[in-house]
């Protein structure tokens, strides 16, 4: 029966949506082709699918690391207007006091090689949500330290609800050229614009001991390439959740 409720939603969106492209990846394939993984050698399985989600963990070991996961695009010139939605499950195993999870959009090199992009991360202990700018010309200074345009601290008082670990969260970032807006668990968290925003790809990201579920991930767009599936359909925000109910689902 939930099988024929995804069928329905999909045949149900509009004709319109044959324009835009549709990056879908909700891992039951079980590997990461279309993903750039970076990790520690040491540690060899901190990014990986299991059980049909993507799983980040630093949490081996004595010391801290950042593990990722990027979107692999030709050409991100065409990345410049997208709608990206997943869903993340921050995990109770956690060995850092201070964990983060990221999702960089608009994500590149900039003019000294850096990463740079717009970036929102999470704090689940602390109970904070921060948005950061690393322009495209950005380059450390004298210190080696990096400048960034701190767009917003989200504290506790604001959230929607409070960030619980094992449970599953939606999350949802809208860019438009230069106009950014960033939601996560349903709330707006914030939206400016950025004349120095170029475009680029988007990527996850888990430091501090943390281990991480990502699900759901899907990217549309004008110009986004169809990747996964299905394929040719222009995906409504509430379809990454109706299909992660499904997949969640006891088999019959």
């Amino acid at each position: 029966m939930k099988w024929l409720l995804l069928a329905i939603l999909i045949a149900g969106l509009p004709a319109a949506a044959a324009h835009s492209g549709t990056f879908l990846d909700d891992f039951c394939d079980g590997n990461l082709d279309d993903w750039s993984v970076q990790f520690s050698l040491d540690f060899p399985d901190s990014v990986k699918i299991e059980n049909r989600y993507l799983v980040m963990d630093t949490t081996a070991g004595k010391r801290a690391r950042t593990v990722s996961a990027e979107i692999k695009i030709e050409n991100e010139q065409n990345w410049d207007s997208y709608t990206l939605t997943c869903r993340v499950r921050f995990s109770s195993e956690l060995i850092w006091e201070d964990p983060q999870f990221s999702i960089t959009v608009q994500g590149r090199n900039g003019q000294f090689d850096l990463m740079t992009g717009q970036i929102l991360s999470v704090l689940p202990i602390v109970q904070l949500l921060l948005v950061d700018t690393i322009p495209p010309d950005v380059k450390p200074d004298q210190d080696n330290m990096i400048n960034i345009i701190r767009r917003a601290n989200f504290g506790p008082e604001r959230l929607r609800r409070r960030i619980k670990l094992d449970r599953w969260l939606p999350i949802k970032i809208v860019v438009d050229r230069d106009y950014l807006e960033f939601h996560f668990d349903d709330r707006l968290v914030t939206e400016y614009e950025d004349e120095t925003a170029l475009p680029g790809t988007v990527e996850f990201s888990a430091a501090q001991g943390m281990l991480v579920h990502v699900d759901d991930v899907v990217v549309t767009g004008p110009r986004i390439p169809n990747i996964g599936d299905p394929r040719n359909v222009d995906l409504k925000s509430h379809l990454a959740t109706t299909w992660g109910e499904i997949k969640n689902s006891p088999r019959r």
